[in-house]
């Protein structure tokens, strides 16, 4: 059973990806979500429900959601801070091993 809102999104999102997955899977997700209508308003909703008052932006759900496919997938970071080419949802990704 999911523990929050974010993690069932993280799911969701999961499942809709090729069981071959790539180092590149968190970029891989917020594309997924970027091309995808009804996932990305659910993102948006995700991002005004967990903001930070005072700020604009996705604030804590970016991580969180980084987080939580590392959690789903039994992987870890093996380098960080790669530009994110495919998605405008994330300035950088950890690729994943």
């Amino acid at each position: 059973m999911p523990e929050s809102p974010i993690e069932e999104f993280v799911e969701a999102v999961l499942d809709r990806l090729p069981a071959a997955r790539t180092e590149e899977l968190i970029q891989d997700v917020f594309a997924t979500i970027e091309a995808d209508p009804a996932l990305h308003r659910e993102y948006d909703a995700l991002c005004e429900q967990y903001r930070t008052p005072g700020l604009s932006g996705p604030g804590n759900v970016n991580p969180t959601i980084s987080t939580w496919v590392m959690k789903k997938t039994g992987r870890s970071t093996i380098s960080s801070g790669h530009p994110s080419t495919r998605t405008k949802l994330i300035k950088t990704f950890s690729r994943l091993g």
